[in-house]
């Protein structure tokens, strides 16, 4: 099994109003894209590959344009290649109705709201498909106004998720002489850090993954797990620009990906009964 890297996205803009949650890139990041390419180089100089796979999404601006950017920095070193692929696309987070007063710039407070009621409607109160922005009928008042459409729910953006990395863990992106660097937002490799702290554990079943891998992401576990030192700017648990190094072997020796691909298909089944 080789190794692949993921690389954060580096910083975009706020700007709801113009952009919705699809903001370019703020200008002037060049010291994060230099120091960003030159662990891609390290890694491109210690594995002696001969080409870079860029595995990322099209449809997402950050996402894209931090793609781009690597590429032209790393260019010189060794030839690249694009791979859209659609399971990285960002988790839909709705259609926002902002107040007349809103400027680009500012922070809208329901947004808050929606990722704290995603995030306990699915693990707390084991609600899996509950969608981004849904105010219940009055449990979130605040989310009724707030959204024109609905977003996706966590278990639909985990059946995404868990396909990718079972695909990672057998390793069908890269041939031999290629090093495969994903582009992505910060959940991908926090949930790969959740995993790798799973694998060995028994009581692991496709039924309960994602709520074990909760367990692990509250109880602090990832702050051990990533480069507290990495450059970039904070954002959540990851910095924008950070680089995870990764070897999925021992998902294929302790079966966890075959844990991990079913637990995508029995989260594809109760979609279609919810």
């Amino acid at each position: 099994m080789k190794k692949f890297l993921t690389v954060r996205h580096f910083v975009d803009q706020n700007a709801l109003r113009t952009y919705g949650h699809d903001g370019p890139l703020k200008p002037g990041q060049e010291d994060l894209i230099s120091v960003t390419a030159k662990k891609v180089i390290a890694e491109i100089n210690s594995s002696r590959v001969r080409a870079v796979k860029i595995l990322y999404t099209t449809k997402t601006r950050r996402i894209k344009e931090t793609a781009n950017f690597i590429a032209m920095a790393i260019q010189d070193s060794v030839s690249v290649v694009f791979q859209h692929d659609i399971r990285l696309e960002v988790m839909d987070q709705g259609n926002l109705v902002l107040p007349s007063s809103y400027q680009d710039g500012e922070w809208f407070d329901p947004l808050d709201i929606a990722w704290d009621a995603i995030c306990d409607e699915a693990y707390l109160n084991d609600n899996i498909f509950y969608q981004f922005g849904d105010s219940l009928n009055g449990k979130y008042p605040i989310l009724a106004t707030a959204f024109s459409r609905l977003g996706e729910s966590l278990g639909s953006s985990l059946i995404n998720k868990y396909s990718l990395i079972y695909d990672l863990a057998q390793g069908k992106f890269t041939k031999d002489d290629e090093l495969l660097v994903i582009v992505a937002q910060s959940d991908l490799p926090l949930l790969i850090m959740e995993l790798q702290a799973l694998e060995r554990m028994s009581s692991i079943t496709s039924a309960n993954l994602p709520y074990k891998s909760w367990e692990v992401y509250k109880s602090g576990l990832q702050e051990k797990m990533y480069d507290k030192n990495a450059d970039g700017i904070g954002n959540f648990d990851i910095p924008m620009g950070y680089v995870g190094v990764f070897d999925l072997a021992g998902f294929t020796q302790s079966g966890l990906d075959i844990t991990v691909r079913d637990a995508g298909y029995l989260l594809a089944q109760k979609i279609t009964q919810h």
